[in-house]
């Protein structure tokens, strides 16, 4: 996925490696994570972004289309010269029914900038007992 400079885009995900509560449609609503069960989760994201030493890149949490808990999920990393920035959260949410999570990128390196999909991981584990 392309996020252009200066512009917070939600990050969408094609494919998935395991889905056991149906939570995850991979072309409907694709950027989603669907509560199926309520309880409080392990949330946890990776952003992986192409080498680019200009500008910042961030990584947000969203819960119902608005930042959660802004600032304990917000990650910033100055640019560099390294062949990747990556960057990652976990953080323990409690969520009812129809409850959804996205995570929201942003960059501003002056261009485009593609996330390594090979870098950039989504996922929620209900903890256990706190249903």
């Amino acid at each position: 996925q392309t996020l252009s400079t200066g512009t917070a885009t939600i990050i969408t995900r094609d494919q998935e490696e395991w889905d056991t509560d149906a939570i995850h449609d991979n072309v409907t609503n694709n950027s989603r994570l669907t509560v199926k069960t309520a309880g409080k989760y392990l949330v946890s994201g990776r952003l992986g972004f192409v080498l680019n030493g200009t500008g910042i890149r961030e990584l947000t949490l969203l819960k119902n289309g608005v930042d959660l808990s802004p600032g304990a999920v917000f990650v910033t990393v100055m640019g560099n010269s390294q062949d990747l920035a990556t960057l990652l959260f976990s953080e323990e949410v409690a969520l009812v029914v129809n409850d959804y999570l996205e995570l929201r990128g942003y960059q501003n390196s002056g261009g485009n900038l593609n996330v390594k999909s090979a870098y950039s991981t989504f996922g929620m584990t209900l903890i256990p007992g706190s249903t």
